[in-house]
């Protein structure tokens, strides 16, 4: 059950993703940070709370940083 807030952050340099939902940091099907579907963004999931998005293109090889954030009620990426 997710009711405590929590970060967690991560760089990465994506030079080519392989597979769709491709896991980046997970908690199997609990929470993760991942490859948003066949897109080149990321999104941040919490199985029963819900997912966010993030707009920008990671599949770029150049480094970014990734903060997923939970406050004990909304999902941020940044």
């Amino acid at each position: 059950d997710f009711t405590n807030a929590f970060t967690a952050e991560a760089w990465i340099r994506v030079k080519q993703f392989n597979k769709n939902n491709e896991a980046i940091i997970s908690k199997g099907d609990a929470w993760g940070i991942r490859r948003e579907g066949t897109t080149d963004q990321i999104s941040f999931y919490i199985n029963g709370i819900g997912t966010v998005t993030g707009l920008t293109n990671v599949n770029d090889n150049q480094w970014h940083h990734i903060a997923a954030v939970f406050n004990g009620t909304q999902l941020r990426l940044y």
